[in-house]
């Protein structure tokens, strides 16, 4: 089993406020992405909808949904404790 060489509390690679723009650099489409999610989340669910975004990171996905459909609950989970720190003001924790 080979060992995990990122971490992005102890070994980051970018520093976290560089985060949001770091992925929408790495990920082609990454907006048009957030905007088809938005489109069949809209579509698919009901008004009462709670979702679990799995690597919450900085917090686009909750924010773009979350501007969108106001009823909507949202758990976010992330393994890094600084995207926390830096995701908690952003979304008004």
């Amino acid at each position: 089993m080979s060992e995990n060489l990122f971490d992005f509390d102890q070994n980051p690679n970018l520093p976290t406020t560089d985060y949001d723009i770091a992925v929408r650099q790495s990920i082609p489409g990454y907006e048009a992405m957030l905007t088809m999610l938005t489109a069949l989340f809209q579509l698919y669910l009901m008004d009462d909808a709670h979702i679990l975004v799995v690597g919450a990171g900085g917090g686009n996905e909750i924010s773009a949904l979350s501007q969108t459909h106001s009823t909507w609950q949202f758990t976010g989970v992330d393994p890094s404790e600084k995207c926390w720190q830096w995701l908690n003001p952003r979304l008004n924790l």
